[in-house]
């Protein structure tokens, strides 16, 4: 039997989900420290936690209590995450496949111990990098009640201020191809898919376009690669949620590819930079329902600035 921990949307906030009410009775501004010096061991192992970018996060101190990002340490232990958006509710769900003590590779997962994304090998799938300028633009806004067509491509700006860094970017995004996989062939590719009999996958293949790539900041420099949008991950027509996506790990993967492009290039306050890519990404869908990849901007963690995009 799964066992399953739900997450109540008064402290999804605190817990850094990409998530949003229109209750404002149930949001509070609260102030916290970013503590970089507790260290996290699962099963006796130091454990570097991770976002959906493979940026490093830490615990945070409020009133004297230490809060955990739930991604992050969902991920770490192979646990299954989902958001109903009707019932406004993080559900949990404990893999009892995994053999206590393992660390397994699951889908999506942010922390995955196997994934193979920063290894150098030649790969089949070279990086597609698009010289064209026709494009086929889209008149949608993107709102989940206009969500972008497939093969359109829609444009933004985008600027993620933190601390005492920022780092600024003009984005086209393009989904140029939707197509079912299957759970076996998930698995071949070295990840663990969601056993939930609702739940279909697909790959998607995105195409990004990021120019006018700046930072500024009191650190010596941000890696370009880190410009790639945030996959915040799928919702439904119904108002449910699957969060994340995987896009690394395997060949053709959209993070493969721009690690093959650019490396792990720097970009340094006073530069600008841009480059263009495309590549795939396994997301999970509802059955029988429309499902729309969502990707979170930057400027906020808020629904309003999430673009929404149809996957058919």
């Amino acid at each position: 039997m799964k066992k399953t921990a739900k997450v109540v949307a008064s402290i999804i906030l605190i817990l850094t989900l990409s998530t949003s009410l229109s209750a404002s009775s149930l949001i509070r501004n609260i102030a916290g420290k970013e503590n970089k010096g507790i260290k996290i061991t699962y099963n006796n192992q130091v454990q570097n936690l991770k976002d959906g970018h493979g940026n490093d996060v830490y615990p945070v101190i409020i009133n004297g209590s230490t809060y955990l990002p739930v991604r992050a340490i969902a991920d770490m232990m192979g646990a299954d995450i989902t958001w109903d958006g009707q019932t406004k509710t993080i559900s949990i769900m404990a893999n009892d496949s995994v053999e206590d003590g393992a660390v397994p590779t699951d889908l999506p997962s942010a922390n995955n111990k196997n994934d193979s994304s920063n290894q150098n090998s030649p790969t089949q799938n070279q990086p597609k990098q698009d010289q064209s300028t026709q494009k086929n633009v889209s008149t949608n806004s993107g709102s989940i009640d206009n969500p972008v067509e497939l093969g359109t491509t829609i444009s933004y700006s985008d600027k993620y201020d933190i601390d005492n860094w920022t780092k600024c970017a003009d984005y086209e995004l393009t989904v140029s191809n939707v197509e079912p996989i299957t759970r076996e062939k998930i698995s071949s590719l070295g990840f663990k898919p969601n056993d939930d009999t609702s739940i279909d996958y697909v790959m998607v293949t995105l195409k990004v376009d990021v120019s006018n790539a700046t930072y500024e900041g009191t650190r010596d420099y941000a890696f370009l690669i880190s410009y790639l949008p945030d996959i915040w991950g799928t919702e439904a027509k119904n108002g449910n949620c699957i969060i994340g996506g995987t896009h690394y790990g395997f060949d053709g993967s959209l993070k493969r590819n721009l690690e093959e492009l650019i490396s792990y290039k720097e970009l340094h306050p006073g530069q600008k930079e841009s480059f263009s890519v495309e590549g795939k990404i396994i997301l999970g869908v509802y059955k029988n329902t429309e499902n729309y990849l969502s990707i979170q901007k930057y400027v906020s963690m808020e629904k309003k600035d999430r673009i929404f995009f149809k996957l058919k």
